[in-house]
C-alpha cells in the first residue's frame, strides 16, 4: 500500500493523566504537516474528534474523520460526503507508514478516539 509520509515518533495518551482524554500524536517526515494529532475527550466533548496538524491554527473538531490500519499503514480520511480536507494537501485522505512495534498501541487508542 502506498503511503504519503512516515511516522518518525509517536506519542499515545491512553487516559493516564486526563480522565477521558485519548490522543495519538505522530511526528512525520513531511513538512508540512510535521505532526498530526488526533484526540477525543469522552467527558467534555464526546461527540467529536479533534484533529490538529502543523499548527494549532489548523486544528478543528469533526465528526467526519475515519481511520483504517492495513499492515503498517495508517490511513486517515474524511467521509466522501464531507467537504473537509487536510489543509496541506487539499485531499480527503492521508496515509502514514507506522512502525510495527507501535501499531497495537496506536490502534487500541484510535479505537477509543473513534468510538463515537
Amino acid at each position: 500500500m502506498r503511503f504519503d509520509m512516515e511516522a518518525l515518533n509517536v506519542l499515545v495518551d491512553k487516559d493516564f493523566e486526563d480522565d477521558g482524554l485519548y490522543a495519538v500524536t505522530l511526528w512525520v517526515n513531511l513538512d508540512p504537516p510535521r505532526y498530526i494529532s488526533i484526540s477525543r475527550d469522552e467527558f467534555e466533548d464526546p461527540d467529536s474528534i479533534y484533529i490538529e496538524a502543523q499548527d494549532q491554527i489548523y486544528g478543528k473538531k469533526t465528526t467526519s474523520l475515519k481511520y483504517l490500519i492495513s499492515g503498517s499503514i495508517l490511513k486517515l480520511y474524511f467521509i466522501p460526503e464531507s467537504t473537509e480536507v487536510f489543509h496541506w494537501n487539499h485531499s480527503q485522505e492521508v496515509s502514514i507508514n507506522i512502525n510495527e512495534s507501535t501499531k497495537y498501541e496506536i490502534h487500541s487508542t484510535l479505537k477509543k478516539i473513534f468510538d463515537i
